[in-house]
């Protein structure tokens, strides 16, 4: 899990904590003036004795007046300067206090660029099959995060939207917005984007600034990097001052694309903190609207009642709703795994909303008119998977298949010689056969290419790496044993396979979980291998087949992330730290 909070003894107190003396202690460590009169020469009386408008004897480190009044801090005294202990203290107070406004202030004006050093990034494999190791704490904490502070700083002077900006956004972000987080029916968040800004449909600012800020940062240029920053700056304010509201549905719902398409933006570029951040908040936006619930009703939750969205007023706007909180759940799921952090959703028999197709615009009845088992339970423990008929569920079944691998793993810490739990170990077996069994309603990819579009075709590379990412992890259980560690392997080497089933350069981008967790993870397993092999004790003619056919694997599974990492900086971490393995083999 992410460090929080930095734990170096620095910022702990080295001196022994200090205790009130008693009144005759006190008494006797105390040290008189040298002036033969008992009161203090005027203007030697200590501060508190000078409030009071009492006689001082100006005793240190506390006079006879506090002795008596058994005051707790020692006397404070005005020096030669006119200066005393206290005064000093409220200056440097109000000094640090103007520091941080101006830093704060400096921080609203500076441009929103987005870095990627290697100290701010997790470890080189996130995607960790049940190596327990600690992510370093990832900012320093003195970084202000722009989306915690923005609204203290007062509202920020907004980049204007213009009709420009939106048309730009339209055609370069949109055709590829999937890749990043995308849920909203494209051709309805086109047609409303471009109406007048007065008008009731026209989709929120927040929205349309998040929307148009990925349209800018992904054709950077100099003439649009002013209005880029200016964008960054924009979005996170909005988010962190507009509140939405349960009267009108949609902006909910838009309110969570958003924050999902910010998360988006801050992982793929190293932000992990801001990402987490943007992550939690659609998660929590999703659960407080009860997005994952079939029924339209008001629930009572502690004594109050907490109302539900009112009913969608088409099968657009419902299918919406499905999809916003499928993908919520889903990059929750996986980005929990890289970061090594808990997720957001801890009951899978609440949610029994169906899971999501790729176009609603031919529904024409309702899609909740029937309620049966809760969808996950339905899914994950009783008969076997059904015939999959949408890129989207498809994609979403394999985010919940990646993440209850992780569930079942990190729910049993071995010691020598321990067994696995019954409950684990049954866990294990039927959730086993369930990815063999969903793998096996897979379509080749390569078969896939000639029957849907290209923008089609990504999504499920990810879905189709993802469920092989899920087979690696949940086998990691038992990874010191042969049989376990080879279905690793295999499964490793068909994530490559994907890679060369059809060609991959031929997308512009890629979600950037793909490399992050699959990717990097399948080439973990693969170092591995070749590393067991060098070390066993099988005779190297045995061998040295088996290793340059891994290292083959290994290296073009490499170039395919080198290509990618060009403009996914978190990617390009990830690249760094494999090569540098690759350079000890």
């Amino acid at each position: 899990m992410l460090a929080a909070y930095p734990t170096s003894s620095s910022h702990f107190p080295t001196s022994p904590v200090s205790f009130p003396m008693s009144s005759t202690s006190r008494a006797a460590s105390r040290s008189s003036p040298t002036s033969s009169g008992a009161a203090a020469r005027k203007g030697r009386a200590c501060i508190p004795c000078r409030e009071r408008k009492i006689k001082c004897d100006a005793g240190k480190p506390f006079c006879d007046q506090c002795l008596r009044y058994n005051r707790v801090e020692d006397c404070d005294y005005v020096d030669a300067q006119g200066h005393h202990k206290t005064q000093e203290l409220e200056e440097e107070v109000s000094r640090a206090e103007a520091r941080l406004r101006q830093l704060q202030d400096e921080r609203q004006q500076r441009t929103g660029a987005i870095s990627c050093q290697s100290s701010r990034l997790p470890p080189a494999n996130p995607f960790q099959y049940g190596l327990d190791q600690p992510s370093p704490t990832l900012f320093p904490s003195n970084v202000l995060i722009p989306s915690l502070v923005s609204s203290s700083t007062g509202p920020p002077s907004s980049e204007p939207i213009t009709p420009q900006i939106i048309q730009h956004m339209v055609v370069n972000f949109l055709p590829v917005s999937c890749e990043f987080g995308w849920f909203l029916d494209v051709t309805r968040f086109q047609e409303t984007a471009l109406l007048p800004m007065d008008h009731p449909d026209r989709p929120g600012n927040v929205l349309l600034s998040a929307a148009c800020l990925w349209s800018l940062h992904l054709s950077p240029g100099p003439q649009t990097q002013v209005i880029h920053d200016r964008l960054l700056s924009d979005t996170v304010n909005l988010l962190a001052r507009e509140v939405p509201l349960v009267e009108r549905p949609y902006n909910i719902v838009h309110f969570i694309q958003a924050e999902l398409l910010m998360c988006s933006f801050f992982f793929r570029n190293g932000k992990l903190t801001e990402g987490k951040y943007h992550l939690s908040k659609a998660c929590s936006l999703a659960l407080s609207s009860r997005l994952y619930k079939r029924e339209i009703r008001q629930s009572e939750f502690m004594g109050t009642y907490v109302p539900s969205l009112a009913p969608p007023i088409d099968a657009i706007e419902q299918g919406d709703r499905i999809r916003c909180f499928w993908a919520v759940y889903g990059y929750d799921q996986v980005w929990a795994i890289a970061l090594n952090a808990p997720t957001n959703f801890s009951n899978e028999s609440d949610i029994d909303i169906p899971w999501p197709k790729d176009n609603y615009r031919s529904s024409v009845q309702s899609l909740f008119s029937s309620a049966g088992a809760p969808t996950l339970i339905q899914f994950l423990y009783y008969g076997h998977p059904e015939p999959i008929f949408s890129v989207a569920e498809c994609v979403v079944k394999a985010f919940v298949l990646f993440g209850k691998s992780k569930d079942i793993m990190s729910r049993w810490k071995p010691g020598v010689g321990d067994e696995v739990p019954v409950a684990i170990s049954d866990d294990f077996v039927r959730h086993d056969l369930l990815l063999r069994e969903f793998k096996a309603l897979l379509t080749p990819l390569g078969r896939m290419a000639s029957r849907v579009s290209p923008s089609d075709l990504s999504p499920l590379l990810l879905a189709y790496s993802l469920v092989d990412g899920a087979i690696i992890l949940l086998h990691g259980l038992f990874d010191t044993t042969p049989t376990h560690r080879e279905i690793q392997t295999a499964a490793a080497l068909d994530i490559v396979n994907l890679t060369q089933e059809i060609d991959v350069r031929q997308f512009t981008y890629l979600n950037p979980l793909i490399g992050v967790t699959v990717w990097s993870g399948a080439a973990h397993v693969l170092f591995g291998e070749i590393f067991r092999l060098r070390g066993s004790s099988s005779s190297p003619v045995e061998t040295v087949g088996v290793e340059m056919m891994l290292r083959q694997r290994l290296d073009s599974l490499l170039e395919i992330m080198a290509y990618f990492a060009r403009i996914c900086p978190m990617m390009q971490f990830q690249l760094s730290k494999l090569e540098d393995m690759r350079s000890c083999i």
